[in-house]
């Protein structure tokens, strides 16, 4: 079991520190930043990144290192793609709004969090393409420890 930790520690630590330095930008982002004052970043801030971290970290723990560094690089990215091209959207939609809509109309309009929305499409997205690539090296790797044999 001990093996089981301790196996290509070196390639976790790398990892624990490249995801650690993703989450610790954007704590600074939103703390220190004009953007934090921003919708996605308030929210990610406050609900401590969706807790993304943790999963990056039980990815770490049991070497799914690809995983880990998808995801945390999925957050950071999709913080901003969320922010500014969500953003963008409402406006755009926001646009739409003529004297002559309903209340109903009005409001369903607002209640879209295209923010939100973007963010957690691109987590989950990389999250996704983290496992997918966390199985293929997984499976690369089992084929370069089989022994080859010649078939003469």
């Amino acid at each position: 079991m001990n093996n089981f930790f301790t196996k290509h520690l070196k390639n976790r630590l790398i990892t624990l520190a490249i995801c650690a330095v993703l989450y610790l930008a954007l704590i600074f982002i939103s703390n220190f930043t004009a953007l934090g004052h921003a919708y996605l970043f308030s929210w990610t801030i406050d609900n401590l990144y969706g807790f993304t971290w943790i999963i990056a970290a039980i990815f770490i723990v049991f070497n799914g290192l690809p995983a880990a560094l998808a995801i945390s690089a999925g957050n950071f990215a999709g913080t901003f793609l969320g922010h500014y091209l969500g953003t963008y959207l409402n406006e755009q939609v926001r646009a739409q709004i003529t004297p002559d809509m309903s209340n109903e109309q009005i409001g369903y309009i607002y209640e879209i969090n295209y923010p939100f929305g973007i963010w957690i499409l691109t987590v989950l997205g990389s999250l996704l393409l983290g496992i997918i690539l966390t199985i293929i090296f997984a499976v690369i790797a089992r084929l370069k420890r089989k022994p080859q044999t010649e078939n003469s």
